[in-house]
């Protein structure tokens, strides 16, 4: 049997005396940007608290022992994850070994449902409480999971309002999760960065575009957004386009954007995808990327899905073979690419300033930029609160979008649009995230006046949706609450 930590009293709870020990589970980039700010508002309250547990270097200088970092753990889609599964199992395992040993006061697990779901399950039979921040959006894709939830996880710290009214539905005698809303933590810190000091030397407007902080996202969408920004700048430039990529092997993501700049238009399907992935494991980009090829008409991209036709219309006509501007990308600092080679300079606070653990590619990029085309998920949210129009794409494996299609249940995919309640930014799905759409959605998203303003209206609306700053700091208490027994 583990030994019986010390005891003391948390600063502010007077006799109430807790364990040292909280282990927390982030797995991917945003969960560790969150978990930093949760894991210092927890030690802002009781600089004694221990922290420790699967997380990213934001975490870690926020001052939690790392007993699993990030590598190989940010993997999108079913099959993705399905073909990894040797790897999470042992790494699943010996993170359980290590609550055991442990025994700490309890386990709070940060978004990131697929691992963390049945790491709690286990963790709850050891008589362990589980808490959960930034919960998994069951009423998206598993409704009746929310049932299950709620027999393991004893509170549940929600960041969008109409959450907690839907697990309620699911509680009972034997399912006692309890929900807070706490708001969201993107608004903590410097969540609106001001255009003062931070904007590029003059030039031509400027396209975002973000990939996502996973490689796996980075070999879908790297292609079809590098190349819808270069057809875009062919039609309607000059533009410079800023790109952020994942952290880390810089010089292969230098490599993979210019071969497919200098691909033209390339392939929508996997080969894309592959020629990417062989890439990035050091195959010649220009030998891996040199059979990608993809339909060049700019007006022949049809509509599919319902609320898309409004978003696109024929703009425009096919490239020129030989344009008068092509698009120039350079690696500036930190993951982001930027053309052309003068802007350097533009960037420099902006660089100091993502050192920051409380701000992301996704939060500062775009306040750069006229225009954005962005990965779907938090980094939608991050963003919008920047107040500048975009574009939500998401593209992944068939297999996956198969299976997601069949567990979805929800008109739109991004949280911008989820959370506003209505189709308020154009999204781009799968087979609809090519470089000609792509193209289209950045034409109209720098031209149509109309457009614009009517994005930025849906996009101010945003932070009284989720909740006002200071949700990290409500989450703490929270946590803490509980633990004394005050809640």
């Amino acid at each position: 049997m583990a030994p019986v930590r010390e005891r003391h009293t948390i600063q502010g709870y007077r006799s109430h005396a807790l364990p040292t020990t909280l282990f927390f589970l982030a797995g991917e980039a945003s969960g560790d940007l969150h978990g930093a700010k949760l894991v210092a508002a927890l030690r802002e309250r009781d600089p004694a608290l221990r922290c420790i547990g699967m997380g990213g270097p934001r975490m870690a200088e926020a001052g939690m022992e790392i007993a699993k970092d990030l590598e190989g753990m940010q993997v999108m889609g079913f099959w993705e994850v399905a073909r990894q599964y040797g790897f999470f199992k042992k790494v699943f395992y010996a993170l359980l070994d290590r609550v055991k040993q442990e025994r700490p006061a309890a386990l709070i697990c940060i978004d990131y449902p697929g691992f963390n779901l049945r790491f709690a399950s286990e963790v709850r039979k050891l008589g362990i409480p589980c808490l959960y921040y930034i919960v998994p959006q069951v009423w998206a894709w598993k409704p009746k999971r929310a049932a299950k939830m709620a027999e393991f996880i004893d509170r549940a710290y929600c960041v969008f309002e109409f959450e907690p009214p839907f697990f309620e539905k699911f509680r009972s005698r034997q399912r006692k999760m309890k929900t807070v809303f706490v708001g969201h933590p993107l608004l903590d810190g410097g969540w609106r960065i001001g255009d003062g000091g931070w904007g590029l030397p003059p030039g031509p407007k400027t396209v975002g575009l973000l990939t996502g902080s996973r490689e796996d996202e980075f070999r879908h969408l790297a292609l079809p957004l590098a190349q819808g920004f270069a057809l875009a700048n062919r039609e309607r430039g000059p533009l410079r386009g800023l790109m952020s990529v994942p952290a880390g092997n810089a010089d292969a993501h230098r490599r993979v954007v210019k071969a497919c700049l200098e691909q033209g238009p390339g392939s929508d399907g996997s080969s894309s995808v592959d020629g990417v992935r062989r890439a990035l494991a050091g195959e010649p980009a220009e030998k891996a990327l040199s059979s990608v090829r993809e339909r060049t008409d700019v007006s022949g991209a049809d509509d599919s899905r319902g609320g898309q036709g409004e978003a696109g219309g024929k703009c425009g006509r096919p490239p020129r073979e030989d344009p008068e501007r092509p698009p120039s990308f350079d690696l500036a600092d930190r993951g982001i690419w930027v053309g052309p080679k003068e802007a350097r300079e533009g960037l420099g606070s902006l660089c100091e300033r993502l050192r920051d653990p409380g701000l992301s590619h996704a939060a500062c990029l775009p306040r750069l930029c006229d225009f954005s085309v962005v990965k779907s998920g938090t980094s939608t949210l991050e963003a919008g609160l920047q107040g500048k129009p975009m574009c939500v794409v998401y593209r992944g494996s068939w297999a996956s979008y198969a299976l997601a299609r069949l567990m979805v249940d929800i008109p739109v995919f991004s949280l911008v649009n989820i959370v506003l309640g209505r189709y308020a930014v154009p999204e781009l799905l799968q087979g609809e995230v090519t470089a000609a759409r792509i193209a289209r959605e950045i034409w109209r998203g720098l031209e149509d006046t109309g457009y614009i303003d009517a994005q930025k209206a849906a996009l101010a609306e945003l932070p009284g949706k989720l909740g006002g700053p200071g949700a990290s700091g409500r989450a703490a208490r929270g946590i803490l609450d509980f633990l004394a027994g005050r809640e």
